[in-house]
């Protein structure tokens, strides 16, 4: 099962429910956001509208800064300059 994949603290945030409309069995599988980085087999994914995919390169790179960006840090935008004369 995909839960075998992740820690015990991972795997017990991933809800699995087995479900059947009009004779067609499917599964809903609900998972949380989490506050760190999580890898499966050793890849990252990212959510993005109604798709999921792989982060490489670049993109993997500013993903993980911004998961480690100490929260005291202020973003580009947030970051104001006053002139004191």
């Amino acid at each position: 099962m995909i839960i075998d994949f992740f820690n015990k603290d991972i795997s017990s945030l991933i809800e699995i429910e087995m479900l059947i409309h009009q004779d067609l069995e499917y599964a809903k599988i609900e998972v949380p956001a989490y506050e760190k980085p999580v890898s499966l087999q050793n890849k990252f994914y990212q959510r993005q509208g109604n798709e999921t995919r792989e982060l490489l390169g670049s993109d993997l790179i500013l993903f993980m800064e911004r998961k480690f960006k100490p929260s005291s840090e202020p973003h580009e935008k947030e970051i104001h300059t006053s002139n004191k004369t």
